[in-house]
C-alpha cells in the first residue's frame, strides 16, 4: 500500500506520495496541506482494511452446510467450559460465521449460548435467520436475557451459571476464531488457575499519580506477566476461572450507569477489587480475523461500541468507576511501589 499512498517527512517539508507521484509543499501552502491531510485521514482506514486478515465465507458457507459433527464436548472433565457470546438483531447475518469458528474448536466447550435480548427479538426464534437453526443442532444452544448491550456475554451466564466451579470463556460475535483459540486458553488456565486469561490485552499507564489516557496505553502487549495493570481487550477471547470477579459484578443498575458501553472497563475493575490478575497467553498473537472489516473500519453504515468509545468515551467511563472504586487505584499504586 506503501507505493499507492505514504507520508513522510524532509527537511520540514511534507512529502506526499500518490501512485508514484511525489508531491512536496511546505507550510506557505496551507490550503494545498489541509487538503491533502484530509485526503489522508480518508484514505488510513481503506489503507488499514488491505491489511487485515479476512475470510473466504463462500468456502465457510460450504462447511457450514456440509458439517456433521458436534461442537460440543462430551468427555468428562474436572471443570465444565462454558462459551458465552452474544449479539444484536443487525449483526445476526453474518453470526453464523464466528459461530462456525466456536463449533469446530480442537478443545471442545461443554456448553456453547448465545444470550440475546428479548425485547429485541419479540417472536424469539421465529425472528432468527435459518444459519442459526442449523447451527443449534451442532451445540448451539440459544438463551433469552434482558437487554444490557455487550454485557450479555458475560452478566447472565454468571447469574444463571448451575455449576459455580464452571469456567466461563466469552467471545465477540464478529470474529472468526483460530480452531485452537480454546485450547490455547484452557492450556495457560491449567498453568496459572488463579488468573483472567485474555488472548489480547493493553497496557494500563500511571502518570503522575493517575491514570493516562487511554489512548497513552501500550497496545496488544505480549508481556506474559500476570498484573492489574493488563487491561482485558476482550474480542480477542477471555477465560474467567470461577470466582474471579468481584460481587458486583452482575449488578445491572451500577453498570448502567458506569460504564454503560463499555464491559471491557467494567470486567477489569470487578477483577481488580477481587484480586484477581489479567495474563496473556505466551506467544500470544494479536492478529484478528474480522468477520465484517469494512464495519469494524466504520467503511459501511454498522455501528460498533467501538467507534463510540474512541471518541475519548473510555475515558469518561474508566474516570467514573474509578471515582466510585476508589479503591482500584489503591491497588494499582499498591503493586506499583512493590
Amino acid at each position: 500500500m506503501n507505493k499507492i499512498f505514504s507520508v513522510r517527512y524532509e527537511n520540514s517539508k511534507k512529502v506526499i506520495n500518490l501512485f508514484g507521484l511525489k508531491i512536496k509543499f511546505s507550510t506557505k501552502y496551507s490550503r494545498l496541506k489541509d487538503k491533502f491531510d484530509k485526503l489522508e485521514a480518508k484514505l488510513a482506514p481503506i489503507i488499514m482494511l488491505q491489511s487485515l486478515k479476512t475470510i473466504n465465507k463462500e468456502k465457510i458457507t460450504s462447511k457450514i452446510e456440509n458439517l456433521k459433527v458436534s461442537g460440543i464436548n462430551n468427555q468428562k472433565r474436572d471443570k465444565k467450559i462454558i462459551l458465552s457470546m452474544t449479539s444484536y438483531p443487525e449483526r445476526l447475518y453474518d453470526i453464523h460465521f464466528a459461530i462456525y469458528s466456536l463449533l469446530t474448536q480442537t478443545c471442545k466447550p461443554d456448553q456453547f449460548i448465545l444470550w440475546l435480548a428479548k425485547d429485541e427479538f419479540p417472536n424469539r426464534e421465529n425472528d432468527l435467520p435459518k444459519t442459526l437453526k442449523i447451527l443449534q443442532k451442532f451445540g448451539l444452544t440459544i438463551k433469552w436475557c434482558e437487554a444490557i448491550r455487550s454485557f450479555k456475554k458475560i452478566v447472565p451466564v454468571l447469574k444463571n451459571a448451575h455449576d459455580p466451579h464452571s469456567l466461563i470463556v466469552t467471545a465477540d460475535d464478529d470474529i472468526f476464531y483460530d480452531n485452537d483459540w480454546l485450547e490455547g486458553l484452557y492450556k495457560e488456565h491449567l498453568k496459572h488457575p488463579e488468573d483472567i486469561i485474555c488472548y489480547r490485552a493493553h497496557k494500563i499507564i500511571l502518570k503522575n499519580n493517575k491514570l493516562a489516557g487511554y489512548n497513552e496505553w501500550t497496545k496488544c502487549i505480549n508481556d506474559n506477566s500476570s498484573s492489574f495493570f493488563n487491561f482485558i481487550t476482550s474480542v480477542g477471547g477471555v477465560l474467567y476461572p470461577p470466582n474471579s470477579l468481584y460481587k458486583d459484578v452482575c449488578n445491572i443498575e451500577l453498570l448502567r450507569e458506569l460504564t454503560p458501553d463499555n464491559d471491557d472497563i467494567w470486567v477489569w475493575a470487578m477483577a481488580v477489587l477481587n484480586n484477581t490478575s489479567i495474563r496473556v497467553p505466551e506467544n500470544t498473537k494479536n492478529e484478528l480475523r474480522y468477520i465484517n472489516p469494512e464495519r469494524e473500519l466504520n467503511l459501511n453504515d454498522d455501528k460498533t461500541l467501538a467507534s463510540t468509545n474512541l471518541t475519548g468515551n473510555n475515558d469518561i467511563q474508566m474516570q467514573k468507576i474509578l471515582n466510585y472504586y476508589p479503591e482500584i487505584m489503591g491497588k494499582l499504586k499498591h503493586k506499583l511501589l512493590r
